[in-house]
């Protein structure tokens, strides 16, 4: 008995889940490359959404994790508060998988600050996370920079890896298009976490829209 061939909602729906896969074990690390590496293992030619492929993440995530998933994001949330309310001079924003609340197991905490002293930010730190990593210029073409001067990286108290980018200020006002979704990509100042955590600190920050990006 042969098998009815796979609808175009299926086939999206199968090739989101291998990559949803594939990125959260670290097989692939962007969302383009899983979905054509599961395309080409699945041999189906239609592609889904980032949008797909980050709620089938969510989904297999917590599959995964269970009640771990949420709690986990709920503390990284809560240090990067932390972190925010000392660098508040800095009108710190909230990036990355953990605005999103997309987390794989390697997922670390992304935060910008607006400013071009590098010392003011690494001494607001000191007080806030448990180690300094080590700290560099972003050395990439002007274009590619965005306004980056400088990554650190640290160590929250409860060991979580922070990332922090130090932005020129006159970028605060010009958010750069998210890569992966297509939208501006604004983040969470403080007041946004604070009322978040205390709305529902596992929520999705994923735009509803399809928007496909290829």
């Amino acid at each position: 008995m042969s098998r009815r061939p796979l609808d175009r909602k299926e086939g999206r729906l199968m090739v989101a889940r291998q990559a949803a896969i594939l990125l959260y074990g670290g097989f692939a690390s962007e969302y383009k490359e899983a979905k054509d590496i599961a395309a080409e293992n699945l041999g189906i030619k239609v592609m889904p959404s980032n949008y797909e492929v980050a709620m089938e993440l969510r989904k297999y995530a917590e599959e995964i994790e269970g009640t771990a998933f949420a709690e986990r994001l709920k503390s990284m949330r809560e240090d990067a508060l932390e972190v925010m309310k000392a660098l508040s001079e800095f009108t710190p924003r909230l990036v990355g998988s953990v605005w999103r609340g997309v987390l794989t197991p390697r997922s670390d905490i992304d935060i910008e600050v607006y400013t071009e002293n590098i010392n003011a930010v690494l001494l607001r730190l000191e007080s806030v996370v448990s180690k300094i990593s080590r700290w560099e210029e972003v050395n990439l073409p002007e274009q590619m920079k965005l306004g980056s001067l400088y990554r650190i990286r640290a160590k929250s108290k409860r060991g979580y890896d922070l990332e922090i980018i130090v932005k020129e200020s006159g970028t605060l006002k010009k958010p750069t298009r998210c890569e992966i979704f297509g939208d501006l990509k604004k983040g969470l100042s403080i007041d946004e976490l604070e009322e978040l955590l205390s709305r529902d600190s596992a929520e999705l920050r994923v735009p509803k829209s399809r928007v496909r990006i290829e």
